[in-house]
């Protein structure tokens, strides 16, 4: 029997990449995918269409694509690396270094060992033997189907520890899986159209029978319980069923995200990503490898946003040969806190990055970013915050502006006043020419110009600041400019800088480019020249980072 999938919201649509990363068995190239299935399986611009005997060998597919997508070799190498140290250090013995390692450690060795064989050696303490046997297993990424392979031939261990896998990455955090069996199997039998009412059809596809209620044991991070469902969507939880087709495309959901565990404030979170996009389903495929592949390199992972702008939007973009018509949503699903009893919260992000953005990301990212950090100490704690992912957040959620602009600065003039509690090293002047280079860009200036402007200001604050040859003088300058622009004041920040231009008997710059009349252009001269009055502090002191 044939189905057809339309492209949905991002959750739905983020199953569908799912359902096609399962039956083609994570391979990335989709056309591949298609000439493998040849007319069972058609892939439109907006559908895709199946045969239903595609699904007979679904569930053992979903199992292992499931397992290679959610097995973190880098955890289990790591626990490997603690467990060797702590016996080579002869301090512990092995059963007592080993039952505190990780539940879903200890089972992937006691899988891949024997439990009997493990009990032996446990019981003999036979430290050098252990510790070759655990320096033998290859937990790295290329070898993961090769432990897949070693785990499910191991029976009643394999599977023991594969249930754990789904259990904790799976139906703790995503969706239980105890229905999908009967959805595959009801979908091979064959579902009709629902013709006697439409009462009784699908909330998602308004096609068939709906026969799933779609709270959190179908969807953890949309779902919902029925007590609470006339909160979210204005439904009463007998109207929130799907049918089969629709049940089998959330439970696919899990190979349609891209999944790492980040450490944040000391502590490994899970995190999902999607990138959707108003596009086609091939599009979305190749967007889904193209995050995927590279947010494993470690340079990204601590800098999804980054990935986001120095790779994805690049390449999505020059895919379609400059076309910037598509809107681009980065969907981030990010931990929380674990409840009472364990389970984990998530909080959804979604991030919309619209043509102009993506023009611009396209167009100043690579030259303009600015790069660095800073610290800010506070009683006995420290938050580092590195400088290029926290603007470029900001620049995605379209957040920057002059207040935003202004608290970098305030951040710089302080470690200058508090070294000891404020860390400011990033290059202030590169900083500043970025935002204001952004907040013109988005409100359609002429870049151009902005540019003349920019420049001019500079060189006008750098001479000035020559002239006047004291830093503390200076700063204090500086710092009150810098609260005109914060407010916005034109007269206060003119008044100022008419009477330095004055006591120095130096040139006027501003107005030239229309600052007096337009707010942005105005703005966009008063930092520049600040940037200039600043280059003179500690031979450029203020032009720190990268």
């Amino acid at each position: 029997m044939k189905y057809t999938l339309y492209l949905g919201d991002w959750y739905y649509n983020a199953g569908i990449i799912g359902f096609i990363n399962t039956i083609g068995e994570n391979e990335p190239n989709i056309d591949k995918i298609s000439e493998k299935f040849g007319k069972d399986l058609e892939i439109g611009e907006n559908y895709l269409s199946f045969d239903s005997k595609i699904l007979t060998d679904f569930l053992e597919k979903f199992e292992k694509t499931t397992f290679l997508n959610f097995f973190e070799s880098s955890f289990y190498a790591n626990n490997s690396e603690i467990l060797i140290e702590e016996l080579k250090q002869s301090k512990k013995s092995i059963k007592k270094a080993f039952e505190e390692r990780p539940a879903l450690y200890r089972s992937l060795i006691e899988a891949l060992i024997g439990k009997e064989e493990l009990e032996r050696i446990k019981e003999q303490n036979d430290t050098e033997k252990f510790i070759k046997i655990i320096e033998s297993f290859s937990f790295v990424d290329s070898n993961k189907n090769q432990i897949y392979q070693t785990i499910t031939s191991k029976e009643q261990e394999g599977k023991k520890f594969i249930n754990q896998i789904f259990e904790v990455n799976i139906s703790d955090n995503i969706t239980e899986l105890n229905g999908l069996k009967e959805c595959i199997n009801l979908l091979i039998e064959g579902i009709e159209p629902e013709k006697k009412s439409k009462n009784n059809t699908c909330l998602f596809c308004g096609r068939y029978k709906k026969e799933y209620d779609f709270t959190t044991s179908i969807s953890k991070i949309l779902g919902f319980n029925s007590d609470n469902s006339n909160w979210v969507w204005g439904y009463y939880s007998n109207k929130i069923q799907i049918c089969p087709l629709c049940a089998l495309v959330f439970f696919s959901v899990p190979n349609g995200l891209v999944f790492i565990q980040r450490e944040i404030d000391g502590k490994n979170k899970s995190y999902f990503y999607f990138i959707n996009r108003n596009s086609d389903i091939k599009n979305l495929h190749r967007s889904f490898w193209l995050f995927k592949n590279n947010l494993f390199n470690k340079t990204y992972q601590k800098k999804p946003f980054y990935l986001v702008a120095d790779e994805l939007i690049y390449k999505i973009i020059k895919e379609k040969s400059q076309k910037l018509t598509d809107n681009i949503n980065f969907i981030e699903i990010g931990e929380k806190y674990k409840d009472s009893r364990g389970r984990k919260t998530f909080q959804i992000y979604n991030y919309n990055i619209p043509p102009r953005l993506s023009r611009f990301i396209v167009e100043y990212i690579d030259k303009y970013l600015p790069h660095g950090y800073y610290i800010i100490r506070e009683n006995r704690y420290q938050n580092y915050v590195d400088l290029s992912e926290e603007i470029l957040k900001k620049t995605i959620e379209e957040f920057l502006d002059y207040d935003e602009l202004f608290k970098y600065y305030n951040i710089f003039f302080r470690s200058l006043k508090n070294p000891n509690k404020y860390t400011a090293n990033f290059n202030l002047k590169k900083l500043s020419e970025y935002v204001l280079i952004f907040i013109n860009f988005m409100r359609g200036k002429d870049m151009e110009e902005l540019e003349k402007i920019i420049s001019k200001a500079y060189f006008n604050g750098r001479d000035l600041s020559n002239k006047i040859g004291q830093e503390n003088k200076i700063k204090g300058i500086a710092y009150q400019l810098l609260n005109d622009l914060r407010v916005g004041d034109r007269e206060a920040f003119l008044d100022k800088y008419l009477r330095l231009v004055i006591s120095y008997s130096s040139e006027s710059k501003i107005g030239s480019n229309n600052e007096l009349s337009d707010m942005d252009k105005f703005m966009s001269f008063g930092y520049s020249f600040i940037n200039g009055l600043l280059s003179y502090l500690n031979n450029e002191e203020s032009n720190k980072g990268v």
